[in-house]
């Protein structure tokens, strides 16, 4: 029985959502990457092969602070690194990545040796961080800005500069 005030919806013919064209400008890679998402926000393109992308520390180099490398909720980087997956990861995360950190300042001692990343690793804000599909920027509060980038044609490129 259908009831009497029930409203039919539209006939497909008479709607036509609006197309869109540019489905990738509305694509945020931040999303998932807080709460245990376990995502990462790095320059990676379909089916690329390299994926650069921050890894977090959470003040132990030998524990990630996200199953990827990347946790939103953790704002300091221990350096940039090119393979991350997404999903569920193992813990304690992106173990045997090798992090390559830009680093301004003198270099007093092994980076190994900073099992505690007090040292080699550097905080960050969020405003100063740049995600997009393909390309990934953040300044970190040492003044370095790292900007990692992807093309068709190329497998990755990554630029760092100093502090201004």
């Amino acid at each position: 029985m259908i009831c009497p005030d029930f409203q039919a919806f539209p006939a497909a013919a008479t709607y036509s959502p609006a197309k869109v064209t540019d489905p990738v400008r509305h694509v945020d890679p931040l999303i998932g990457s807080a709460n245990g998402g376990n995502t990462y926000p790095g320059a990676v393109l379909p089916f690329g092969m390299i994926s650069w992308s921050p890894t977090n520390t959470a003040g132990d180099q030998t524990n990630a602070a996200g199953a990827n490398g990347y946790s939103y909720n953790t704002p300091r980087v221990r350096g940039f690194a090119l393979t991350h997956v997404n999903g569920a990861g193992c813990h304690p995360g992106a173990v045997g990545d090798i992090p390559i950190m830009p680093f301004a300042g003198p270099i007093t001692s092994s980076p190994t040796a900073d099992t505690t990343d007090a040292i080699y690793a550097s905080t960050f804000s969020h405003d100063n961080e740049s995600a997009r599909p393909g390309r990934y920027t953040v300044t970190l509060d040492s003044g370095v800005k790292t900007d990692l980038a992807v093309t068709t044609r190329s497998t990755s490129t990554a630029r760092t500069t100093g502090p201004e």
